[in-house]
């Protein structure tokens, strides 16, 4: 019973000294408080101009907007230009590829006249006829001579007969055949064949032409 009473006196005691603080706030303490501004450390001269510096530094490090604008029409008129060169290396190159192709043409046709002339000199153009398919002709004289060769297909002519004269090569020498023909019917170069030898008396020799 006694501890009893000693906790109520202890509880009433507390409650007597917390109630009015919390009501009132804190017990003034008598103690008044006033800011104090504390000034702020001196900048020496040397520092000052270290700073000015290094901000200079700074401002010199970042690029104009006009800058970045100049360096990039610079570049793009570059690039252009570039690619104005490229495209003209291509047309050079493909100018000189078609005037290859061109002249190549040319050549060919070139040496297509010059066989046409020459095998039409060795075969001295058989009367303007084509013959299509086999035929055969009669030899009738091997000459050293185009003279001579020409003299002898000049006066078969003049009987009639159909003659050509056709160039050859002995020892890089040239030589000339006279021949009758040509003719598709192998009969018919028999019958000349025969003619020749009796009539002309010439050394009448048969070929497949």
């Amino acid at each position: 019973m006694k501890k009893r009473l000693v906790g109520v006196a202890v509880l009433v005691a507390l409650i007597v000294v917390f109630v009015p603080m919390l009501l009132n706030g804190p017990v003034d303490s008598g103690v008044v408080q006033v800011p104090v501004k504390i000034p702020l450390k001196p900048i020496s001269d040397k520092e000052a101009l270290e700073a000015r510096v290094d901000r200079k530094k700074v401002e010199d490090s970042i690029p104009e907007v006009s800058d970045v604008q100049v360096v990039t029409e610079q570049n793009k008129e570059h690039i252009q230009e570039k690619h104005i060169i490229k495209q003209a290396k291509v047309s050079s190159v493909t100018n000189a590829i078609e005037n290859s192709e061109v002249k190549t043409a040319d050549d060919k046709e070139e040496i297509e006249v010059i066989v046409t002339k020459k095998s039409t000199t060795k075969a001295a153009a058989i009367n303007d006829e084509k013959v299509v398919g086999v035929a055969w002709d009669v030899q009738v004289g091997s000459f050293s001579s185009e003279e001579n060769a020409l003299s002898l297909k000049k006066k078969l002519g003049k009987k009639g007969y159909r003659v050509y004269v056709e160039t050859f090569e002995v020892n890089n020498k040239n030589m000339y055949r006279v021949r009758v023909g040509p003719e598709m019917d192998k009969a018919k170069v028999e019958r000349i064949a025969k003619k020749l030898k009796n009539n002309e008396k010439l050394p009448a020799k048969i070929y497949q032409h």
